[in-house]
């Protein structure tokens, strides 16, 4: 399926450009979790939520008191996840959450009440769990086409780097050994995935090193991989300067080389996501992600789009 939303006339050689080397895949609901039957319902009340944060805001700025510590009652106010979510938004802590939310089911009385309302009725979370699931099956197909007999695989902006350390500990039982260098710029993800490489038994398959993701060259030099795995970084980065690490990304990867990232698309509960949870991003079209590929030089490549169609999974060829 090629892309079909045309540009404006002014780009349409930028978009006959992009439609020759992307291939769109929308992912079949099975397998995956699917929207739930009482998103819509919920909006109104989480509509309410985001008029009330941005008007307690509004007269916090007014009367310079600061931030509010508690957006909601209804949210950060009496859930004790979703008040962890806020405090530690864009950070791998509150990646960690939304991955495992199964822990929520062992908070009890109200405020595992207000977590579940929550996050079992809006789709973002859901959407971030079926992204990681198409992220770590590509990054094993990519993995086991390899002929190498030692694949280097480097995660940048890694977090806890919990889908590769589960792709490593499967590809392990398989005779597949696969070396990851873990790149990030917060020490404490670092120190939390390496013990988790080593709960899992592939500590020694595992480096890390404290960078930022923009320097990525330095540790590409040093660690020479052949696929290179970036989940949620794009979700921060302005178009160039996207369209500039890709570049860069490019140059450190061999011929055959992939690349694989990632990027939430423009969705109804993004004001909710900024308003209530302190959590704004950078919305990108399916066209714009792939851009991100295509302007940065790589040879082809394909997006994959979980059955929600909030987030796409770019793998790119060099």
């Amino acid at each position: 399926m090629n892309l079909t939303n045309q540009p404006k006339e002014n780009n349409m050689d930028s978009a006959s450009n992009v439609q020759q080397k992307v291939q769109i895949v929308v992912e079949k609901p099975s397998g995956f979790e699917k929207r739930s039957t009482f998103a819509i319902l919920v909006m109104p009340l989480a509509g309410s939520l985001i008029l009330w944060t941005m008007m307690k805001k509004g007269v916090y700025k007014l009367f310079g008191l600061g931030t509010p510590s508690t957006n909601s009652l209804w949210f950060d106010g009496l859930g004790k996840k979703s008040r962890e979510l806020k405090d530690h938004q864009a950070s791998w802590r509150a990646l960690h959450i939304i991955y495992n939310w199964s822990e929520v089911d062992s908070i009890p009385g109200v405020a595992g009440f207000v977590d579940r309302f929550w996050w079992i009725n809006t789709t973002n979370g859901r959407a971030v769990r079926n992204r990681l699931k198409i992220a770590k099956r590509e990054l094993r197909k990519e993995i086991l086409a390899r002929p190498e007999q030692e694949v280097r695989v480097m995660s940048l902006a890694a977090g806890t780097a919990q889908g590769v350390i589960e792709v490593l500990t499967e590809l392990k039982r398989e005779g597949k050994i696969v070396k990851s260098l873990l790149v990030d710029i917060d020490p404490t993800a670092l120190d939390y995935a390496k013990n988790l490489a080593e709960k899992h038994g592939v500590g020694d398959q595992v480096e890390t090193m404290q960078l930022n993701a923009m320097l990525a060259a330095r540790a590409a030099k040093h660690f020479r991989p052949v696929i290179i795995e970036m989940l949620g970084l794009l979700d921060y980065l302005p178009q160039e300067q996207a369209v500039r690490l890709a570049d860069s990304l490019r140059r450190c990867l061999p011929g055959g080389g992939v690349f694989i990232t990632c990027n939430i698309y423009p969705n109804i509960e993004r004001h909710f996501m900024k308003w209530v949870i302190n959590w704004p991003m950078i919305y990108r079209t399916r066209e714009h992600l792939a851009d991100v590929a295509v302007s940065g030089k790589f040879s082809r490549c394909t997006v994959f789009e979980e059955p929600i169609q909030l987030h796409g999974v770019l793998v790119a060829r060099v």
